[in-house]
């Protein structure tokens, strides 16, 4: 009960900020529903089976564990793993200066399910791609036979890191401006109202 209360709190305090990414004004932005990430995800998963039959699902938290949940659900056999990767600090409201490692594999289940075998990688938004950057730098590290991303949306503009090894799956391309998900809504009454 104490957990809850305290991010009772947080919310509270987080409510009437605005992360700073957001404020530098690229546009309105666009805000997406749920029922457009899954048609996102469900336009791609037989491209995904066709091209790369994967055989693991690997997301990144936070922005990647719902899309890779829905996912799963075209692909019901494999396991689905999460990791967690912070470019942005949602406390400070602050950019970090390179993306944090929070939560890894541990080495039994990087053993069974990263190494040799095709592992898809998801996530919400390729931005910089500095946080797919650093997943790969450490996923590469745990001998994976192959790797491909897949992401809800992908900006168009130059990318801090290109990896011509891997492939990669988007479900839309959008302009460079701050995309809002329904998972990051404090209000959800509010978000779906438009406010």
């Amino acid at each position: 009960m104490a957990g809850l209360y305290a991010m009772t709190g947080f919310n509270a305090f987080r409510k009437d900020m605005v992360h700073p990414l957001k404020q530098q004004g690229k546009g309105h932005g666009l805000r997406v529903s749920y029922v457009e990430v899954h048609k996102l995800v469900a336009l791609r998963a037989p491209e995904i089976q066709r091209s790369f039959s994967p055989e693991t699902i690997l997301c990144i938290g936070g922005g990647g564990y719902i899309p890779g949940r829905i996912l799963r659900t075209y692909f019901p056999s494999l396991p689905l793993l999460a990791v967690s990767i912070s470019y942005y600090d949602d406390v400070r409201m602050e950019v970090r200066p390179e993306p944090l490692v929070v939560q890894w594999l541990d080495e039994p289940t990087a053993a069974q399910h990263i190494r040799g075998k095709r592992v898809l990688v998801v996530d919400d938004i390729d931005d910089t791609r500095s946080t797919l950057a650093k997943l790969c730098l450490e996923l590469r590290k745990l001998q994976p036979a192959d790797v491909a991303f897949f992401v809800l949306h992908s900006k168009r503009k130059p990318k801090l890191f290109e990896d011509d090894a891997s492939r990669w799956f988007v479900g839309q391309q959008v302009a460079d401006t701050w995309v809002d998900y329904p998972w990051d809504a404090v209000d959800p009454e509010k978000y779906y109202q438009g406010q």
